[in-house]
């Protein structure tokens, strides 16, 4: 097999990483009705993926990463949408038509308003990864819903920027509740988890939701554009990265290999990948 052929490699020294795309988002009989004067500036999918759904305000952890209170791990098809609205819009206005809109048949698992959300720029960069969200902490907005009788969730953040325009990002989750189970030995799939480099917050919560007794291997993979040395080189700094936002407890659990430049074609480029 070749991954197992890779791994080997790896233990000589080298590293992998892997990620998710993004495609154009079709209209479902479930889609929300848009609020007038809205620009739409974003709208994808991302299928058959991992989602961390917020139940609580954001924090700064001992790891010194913002990151939610409390959260669900759910896995599914993921759409994304974001809106902008001028200077002149009405934020509570916007905020009570996508309110009403997303608790039809629903129910609300959270909702915050204001400094009661923690910090917007950790809400806008750490989490949602869009900076364009980042506002006053007095002006947030944020609600997660669940419906009554389908396995959607919804998660809605706005805010007003300094120079006045609204952006709203609203988040459709379609998905069952998902279970960490890094034992089940049934799995064919050596893969439990790609993400992105920096997704320090998702990578995190898998690690502190494994079992205790379980090990965890984590890929590191880098360009394909590099040279070898430039690419090993690059390996040790994300690993280095990762390992500064896990903190000592985590780390000691994970075994990391830095394929490098190896593996693009099982794993991708500029990827994490953690192993069951």
């Amino acid at each position: 097999m070749r991954i197992r052929s890779l791994l080997t490699i790896s233990l000589l020294g080298w590293g992998i990483f892997t990620g998710s795309y993004a495609k154009e988002l079709p209209l479902t009989p479930l889609s929300v009705k848009e609020y007038r004067g809205v620009e739409v500036l974003k709208r994808d999918v991302v299928d058959n993926t991992d989602y961390i759904l917020p139940l609580s305000k954001i924090k700064r952890s001992a790891g010194r990463d913002w990151q939610p209170e409390e959260v669900r791990f759910l896995q599914g098809n993921i759409s994304r949408s974001l809106y902008k609205f001028g200077r002149s819009a009405d934020l509570q206005a916007i905020y009570s038509h996508y309110y009403s809109e997303i608790l039809h048949d629903a129910e609300i698992l959270f909702e915050c308003a204001g400094r009661n959300c923690g910090s917007s720029n950790a809400w806008a960069n750490n989490f949602f990864k869009e900076y364009r969200l980042y506002g006053s902490d007095d002006s947030q907005f944020l609600i997660v819903t669940k419906h009554t009788s389908q396995p959607l969730y919804r998660v809605l953040y706005l805010n007003r920027r300094g120079a006045g325009d609204i952006f709203v990002r609203l988040d459709h989750v379609t998905a069952a509740e998902r279970v960490v189970d890094t034992t089940n030995s049934s799995i064919n799939s050596p893969i439990a988890l790609q993400t992105e480099i920096n997704d320090f917050l998702r990578i995190r919560r898998y690690i502190e939701t494994a079992p205790a007794n379980k090990s965890i291997t984590v890929l590191v993979t880098t360009s394909k554009r590099l040279s070898s040395e430039q690419a090993v080189q690059q390996g040790r700094a994300y690993i280095k990265s990762i390992k500064k936002s896990l903190g000592e407890r985590l780390v000691s659990r994970v075994t990391f290999i830095n394929l490098a430049a190896f593996g693009q074609d099982e794993f991708g480029e500029d990827l994490v990948t953690l192993l069951r």
